[in-house]
C-alpha cells in the first residue's frame, strides 16, 4: 500500500492514514486509503527488503530526510504491529521503482498506468451496489435456514405442517430472489472485464489494478457465498423435507402400533376369557375347547403379522436415521410388553389343553387296555387248557409291561397338567385374573387316584393270574417229563422183551448177555430222578411253613390282646371318671341334707369293712340325729351302691393291671425264638 505524505500538511495526517491502513491490512482489505494502491515486486530475492510483512510504502518529500528517518523507529508504530520489520518503508518517488514496478504506478506518480476516476467510480458504484444486494440475499439464505429448522427430530406431522408450508413459501421466495443476485453479480464482472479489456493487465496476472483485482476476488467470493448459501438452504429443504416424510411415517407407525394395543387390549383379551376357567372333562369337551381355541389362534394371525411388521419398521428408522417421535418408542414398548404376553398367556392356554387332551386320551386308553388284559386273560379260568398256558402267560407279560408303561404316561401327564392348573393366570398386563380352577384340579386329581387305585387292583390280579399260569406251565412240564419218561421205559421194556429175553448155551456166550443186560439196567436207571433232595427240599418247605403259621399266629395274639387290653383300660378309665363325678355330686347332697357323718364314716371304710365299720357310727349319728328325713337315707343307699361300684371296678382294674403286665412281658420277647429262626 502506496502513501503519499508529500499532500499531507502535517505528520499528524499521516500519521492517521498508516493507522488506518494498518487496521484494513489486518482485516484482508486491499483497498485504497487516502492514496493510490499498488502492489510491490513479486521477487522477494530482488528486493530483499520487501518482505510480506512490509506492506505500507509511505512517499516522503525530498526535503527534512532527518525528520523522516527519525520516523523509522518511532515508537507508535513499533507498539502498535509488535515487530520492528513490519513498520512502514519511507522512500522518495525516485526510490519508488525499486519497490514497485513501473507499470502499476499512475501517470503522477511517474508509472506508466493511465488511471480513469470516472470509470473508477461508476465500477465502484456498481460493486458496492451488488455487494449491499448479496448481502440482503445472504441474509435472506440465513433466515430461511434458520427458518427450515422448525422441525425437530421426532416432532409430530399435526404441530408442523403449516410451519412447514410457509417455509416452502420462503424458501422458493429466496431461491428467486438469489438468482437474480447472481445474474447481477455476473454482469458486475463482465462490466469490469470490458472496462479494462483494452489495459495492459492481460499481459499477466500483476497488471492488473490491485483495487479492480480486489473488487473482482470480493464479487466472486460474495457469489460463492451465495452459491454456497443457497445450496446449504437447499440441502436444510431436503433435510426438512425428510424429516417431514419420516414424520408421516411415524405418525403412521403410531396409528398402527395404536391398532395393534387395542385389538390386544379389547376383542382379544375377551376372546380368551370366555373359556380360560375351563378345560373340560374327558376328551369330547376337551378336544372341542381346542378346537376353539386354535381359531382364536387363526384369527389372532393377522395382528401378530402387523406387530411383526411395526416392529421391524420401527427398529429400522435409527437404521435410516429417521429419528423417533418421543412417545413412539415407549408405545412400541408396550406394544411388544402387550403382544408378547398375550402370547405366551395364549400359548399357555394351548399347552394346558393340549395336555388336558392328552391326559384323558391316555386314561381313557389305559382303562380301555386293563379291560381288555382282565377280561382276555383274567376273568375267566380255563385251568384245563395247559397248551396255551404259555402263550398265555408271555401275551399277559407283554401286556402288562406295557400297561406299567401307560400307567406311567398317566401319571406323568396328570402331575404335568395339575402343575398348569396350579399356575395363575394373568392377562396381557400382567394383572391377575382371579380364575378359580379348583374344580378341574380336584377333578384330575380324582382321576389319577381312580387310575391308581386301577392300577393296583389290576396288579394284583395280573400277578394272582401269573401265579396261576406258572403253575399251569409247571405242572405241564411234569406231564411232558412223564410221559417222555413212560414212552422210554416202554420202549426199553419192548427191547428188553425182543433182544434181551434169549439165554446163551456157553459160559462165553452167557457172559457177553450179562454184560449186555447189566448196560442196558443203567441206561434204564438214567430215567429214575433222584427224590431225596426233592423229599429235604420238601420237608424244609413245610418247617418254614409251619414257622411262618407259628409267627403269624402270636403276632395275631398278641393284636387282640393288646386291642382288648388298650379297649378295656378306655373303659376303665370313662368309668372311674364318672365314679367321680359320681361321687362328687352325692357328696354335695350329703353336705346339703347335713349328713357329713355318714359321708365320713362310709368315705372312710376300707374294702371288706365298710358294714363292720360304718354300722357303729350310724347307730350314733341315728342317736344323735333322729330326725333324718327320708331323703338323707336315699343319699346314704346311693352312696352305698357306688362303694360297691367302686370295689368292682378296682377289681377290674386290677385284672386290666395284671393282663398288662403279661402283656408287657409278653411284648418284650421275640416273635420267634433266634435259636430255632437260625435253626430253620
Amino acid at each position: 500500500m502506496l502513501i503519499d505524505a508529500r499532500r499531507a500538511g502535517a505528520w499528524r495526517e499521516v500519521r492517521g492514514a498508516i493507522r488506518l491502513a494498518e487496521e484494513r491490512l489486518s482485516t484482508g482489505s486491499e483497498e485504497e486509503v487516502l492514496s493510490l494502491t499498488g502492489e510491490g515486486r513479486s521477487s522477494p530475492d530482488a528486493h530483499p527488503s520487501v518482505g510480506p510483512q512490509n506492506k505500507i510504502i509511505i512517499i516522503r518529500p525530498d526535503s527534512g530526510a532527518f525528520f523522516w528517518s527519525k520516523q523509522r523507529g518511532s515508537t507508535v508504530h513499533c507498539t502498535r504491529s509488535g515487530n520492528s520489520e513490519a513498520q512502514p518503508i519511507y522512500v522518495t518517488l525516485s526510490r519508488l521503482l525499486k519497490y514497485v514496478e513501473i507499470s502499476q504506478l499512475p501517470e503522477d506518480l511517474g508509472g506508466s498506468w493511465t488511471f480513469d476516476l470516472d470509470l473508477w467510480i461508476q465500477n465502484r458504484i456498481y460493486t458496492e451496489a451488488f455487494v449491499k444486494d448479496a448481502a440482503g440475499s445472504l441474509f435472506d439464505l440465513e433466515k430461511v435456514c434458520a427458518r427450515l429448522s422448525v422441525l425437530e427430530p421426532g416432532a409430530r406431522v399435526s404441530s408442523t405442517e403449516d410451519a412447514f408450508c410457509l417455509a416452502r413459501a420462503a424458501c422458493n421466495t429466496a431461491i428467486d430472489a438469489s438468482a437474480k443476485v447472481l445474474l447481477a453479480g455476473k454482469g458486475v464482472l463482465q462490466a469490469l472485464d470490458i472496462n479494462y479489456l483494452g489495459g495492459s493487465w492481460k499481459n499477466g496476472p500483476y497488471k492488473m489494478p490491485q483495487d479492480i483485482i480486489d473488487s473482482k476476488d470480493k464479487v466472486e467470493k460474495l457469489l460463492d457465498a451465495i452459491r454456497s448459501g443457497e445450496k446449504k438452504m437447499k440441502d436444510a429443504w431436503t433435510v426438512v423435507e425428510k424429516q417431514f416424510g419420516d414424520a408421516r411415517e411415524a405418525n403412521a407407525l403410531e396409528d398402527g402400533v395404536k391398532r395393534v394395543t387395542d385389538w390386544i387390549l379389547g376383542p382379544a383379551e375377551l376372546l380368551l376369557n370366555a373359556h380360560s376357567a375351563d378345560v373340560g372333562s374327558d376328551v369330547a369337551s376337551s378336544e372341542e375347547l381346542r378346537l376353539r381355541h386354535e381359531a382364536l389362534e387363526m384369527l389372532c394371525r393377522e395382528t401378530y403379522g402387523q406387530y411383526a411388521e411395526l416392529l421391524h419398521k420401527i427398529d429400522c428408522l435409527p437404521l435410516n436415521k429417521i429419528a423417533l417421535p418421543k412417545d413412539l418408542k415407549s408405545q412400541r414398548d408396550f406394544m411388544d410388553f402387550v403382544c408378547r404376553s398375550f402370547a405366551s398367556r395364549l400359548e399357555r392356554r394351548r399347552n394346558i389343553l393340549i395336555t388336558c387332551l392328552r391326559f384323558y386320551r391316555l386314561v381313557s386308553e389305559y382303562f380301555e387296555r386293563t379291560s381288555e388284559v382282565y377280561e382276555t386273560y383274567i376273568s375267566h379260568e380255563d385251568i384245563e387248557d395247559f397248551e396255551s398256558a404259555d402263550s398265555a402267560l408271555h401275551d399277559l407279560q407283554d401286556n402288562q409291561m406295557a400297561i406299567d408303561s401307560l400307567e406311567q404316561e398317566v401319571l406323568k401327564e396328570g402331575e404335568k397338567l395339575t402343575d398348569l392348573l396350579c399356575m395363575p393366570a394373568k392377562d396381557a398386563l400382567g394383572r391377575d385374573l382371579g380364575l378359580s380352577r379348583e374344580g378341574a384340579i380336584l377333578e384330575v386329581r380324582g382321576v389319577l387316584q381312580a387310575a391308581s387305585e386301577r392300577a393296583r387292583i389290576f396288579r394284583e390280579n395280573v400277578e394272582l393270574q401269573k401265579l396261576r399260569l406258572e403253575q399251569i406251565c409247571h405242572i405241564r412240564a411234569y406231564e411232558k417229563d412223564a410221559t417222555q419218561a413212560m414212552q422210554w421205559l416202554n420202549e426199553l421194556f419192548q427191547v428188553l422183551l425182543e433182544s434181551h429175553s434169549h439165554v446163551g448155551c456157553n459160559v462165553m456166550e452167557i457172559q457177553s448177555q450179562k454184560e449186555q443186560h447189566q448196560a442196558f439196567q443203567e441206561t434204564a436207571k438214567s430215567c429214575e430222578l433222584p427224590t431225596e433232595s426233592n423229599e429235604r427240599l420238601g420237608g424244609e418247605l413245610w418247617r418254614a411253613w409251619d414257622r411262618l403259621q407259628a409267627v403269624g399266629r402270636e403276632q395275631m395274639t398278641r393284636l387282640r390282646v393288646s386291642a382288648v387290653f388298650h379297649r378295656s383300660v378306655q373303659e376303665h378309665c370313662n368309668q372311674l371318671v364318672e365314679l367321680i363325678e359320681k361321687v362328687k355330686e352325692t357328696r354335695g347332697n350329703l353336705a346339703s341334707s347335713g349328713s357329713s357323718g355318714a359321708l365320713c364314716s362310709l368315705t372312710k371304710g376300707k374294702k371288706g369293712e365298710v358294714s363292720t365299720m360304718a354300722s357303729p357310727i350310724s347307730l350314733n349319728d341315728s342317736a344323735a340325729v333322729s330326725d333324718t328325713t327320708t331323703a338323707g337315707q336315699s343319699l346314704r343307699g346311693a352312696m352305698r351302691r357306688l362303694l360297691s361300684r367302686r370295689e368292682k371296678l378296682l377289681m377290674e382294674v386290677g385284672r386290666m393291671v395284671r393282663l398288662g403286665r403279661l402283656l408287657r412281658s409278653r411284648l418284650r420277647e421275640p416273635l420267634y425264638p433266634p435259636a430255632d429262626s437260625n435253626q430253620g
